[in-house]
Protein backbone atom coordinates (compact mmCIF):
# COMPACT_ATOMS: atom_id res chain seq x y z
CA UNK A 1 0.00 0.00 0.00
CA UNK A 2 1.02 3.77 -1.19
CA UNK A 3 0.73 6.45 0.70
CA UNK A 4 -0.70 10.05 -1.31
CA UNK A 5 2.58 11.19 -1.28
CA UNK A 6 4.08 7.47 -3.06
CA UNK A 7 6.24 6.40 -0.15
CA UNK A 8 5.07 3.29 1.32
CA UNK A 9 4.19 3.18 5.27
CA UNK A 10 6.82 2.12 7.79
CA UNK A 11 6.86 -1.78 8.33
CA UNK A 12 6.03 -2.96 11.67
CA UNK A 13 6.22 -6.57 13.16
CA UNK A 14 2.89 -7.84 13.62
CA UNK A 15 1.66 -7.33 17.43
CA UNK A 16 -1.02 -8.07 19.48
CA UNK A 17 -0.18 -6.12 22.22
CA UNK A 18 -2.74 -3.12 22.02
CA UNK A 19 -0.24 -0.89 23.40
CA UNK A 20 1.90 -1.97 21.23
CA UNK A 21 -0.53 -1.77 18.31
CA UNK A 22 -1.12 1.80 19.27
CA UNK A 23 2.25 3.31 19.66
CA UNK A 24 2.63 2.23 15.59
CA UNK A 25 -0.53 3.30 14.66
CA UNK A 26 -0.22 6.83 16.45
CA UNK A 27 3.62 6.79 14.69
CA UNK A 28 1.96 6.56 11.26
CA UNK A 29 0.37 9.84 10.97
CA UNK A 30 3.57 11.78 12.72
CA UNK A 31 5.79 9.98 9.94
CA UNK A 32 3.73 11.83 7.45
CA UNK A 33 3.47 15.40 8.82
CA UNK A 34 5.43 18.29 7.29
CA UNK A 35 6.74 21.47 8.82
CA UNK A 36 5.46 24.94 7.93
CA UNK A 37 8.93 26.29 8.11
CA UNK A 38 7.97 28.51 11.59
CA UNK A 39 8.24 25.24 13.60
CA UNK A 40 4.57 24.15 12.84
CA UNK A 41 3.63 20.87 11.82
CA UNK A 42 0.68 19.64 9.51
CA UNK A 43 -0.32 16.58 7.96
CA UNK A 44 -0.32 17.49 3.71
CA UNK A 45 -3.37 17.43 1.91
CA UNK A 46 -3.39 14.60 -1.04
CA UNK A 47 -1.19 15.76 -3.64
CA UNK A 48 0.54 18.72 -2.32
CA UNK A 49 3.39 18.30 0.25
CA UNK A 50 2.87 22.48 1.65
CA UNK A 51 -1.00 22.51 1.19
CA UNK A 52 -2.32 21.22 5.20
CA UNK A 53 -4.78 19.20 5.58
CA UNK A 54 -6.95 20.16 8.63
CA UNK A 55 -9.01 17.55 9.88
CA UNK A 56 -6.29 15.10 9.28
CA UNK A 57 -3.95 17.56 11.20
CA UNK A 58 -6.45 17.46 14.34
CA UNK A 59 -6.68 13.69 14.11
CA UNK A 60 -2.81 13.16 14.21
CA UNK A 61 -2.25 15.32 17.07
CA UNK A 62 -5.26 13.28 18.79
CA UNK A 63 -3.64 10.08 17.63
CA UNK A 64 -0.63 10.89 19.13
CA UNK A 65 -2.11 12.49 22.35
CA UNK A 66 -3.90 9.08 22.84
CA UNK A 67 -0.82 7.31 21.93
CA UNK A 68 1.25 9.24 24.73
CA UNK A 69 4.17 8.99 21.65
CA UNK A 70 5.97 11.83 19.50
CA UNK A 71 5.26 14.60 22.48
CA UNK A 72 7.61 17.10 20.09
CA UNK A 73 5.72 16.15 17.00
CA UNK A 74 2.32 16.57 18.60
CA UNK A 75 3.22 19.95 20.13
CA UNK A 76 4.22 21.61 16.57
CA UNK A 77 1.00 19.87 15.14
CA UNK A 78 -0.94 21.56 18.21
CA UNK A 79 0.78 24.87 17.47
CA UNK A 80 -0.13 24.86 13.63
CA UNK A 81 -3.41 24.18 14.32
CA UNK A 82 -3.76 27.29 17.06
CA UNK A 83 -1.86 29.43 14.65
CA UNK A 84 -4.31 28.49 11.91
CA UNK A 85 -7.37 28.80 13.86
CA UNK A 86 -9.74 32.24 13.39
CA UNK A 87 -9.45 34.28 16.45
CA UNK A 88 -12.89 34.08 18.48
CA UNK A 89 -14.77 36.08 20.69
CA UNK A 90 -16.81 34.63 23.70
CA UNK A 91 -20.13 36.65 23.51
CA UNK A 92 -20.83 39.30 25.68
CA UNK A 93 -21.62 38.46 29.72
CA UNK A 94 -20.10 34.83 28.96
CA UNK A 95 -18.80 32.90 31.42
CA UNK A 96 -15.84 31.89 29.62
CA UNK A 97 -14.38 35.32 28.86
CA UNK A 98 -12.46 36.40 25.50
CA UNK A 99 -9.96 33.77 23.69
CA UNK A 100 -6.50 34.68 23.90
CA UNK A 101 -5.71 35.80 20.46
CA UNK A 102 -3.02 33.46 19.10
CA UNK A 103 0.46 33.51 19.59
CA UNK A 104 2.95 34.55 16.59
CA UNK A 105 6.34 32.95 16.90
Amino acid sequence: MLTAHGTPPPRHPATNVPTTAADYGARRPASRSAGDGSGGKFIPATGSSTTPEPPNTMQSALALAAAGVEEATFEDTVDRLKAAAPPTRSPPGSPYGARPEPRSR
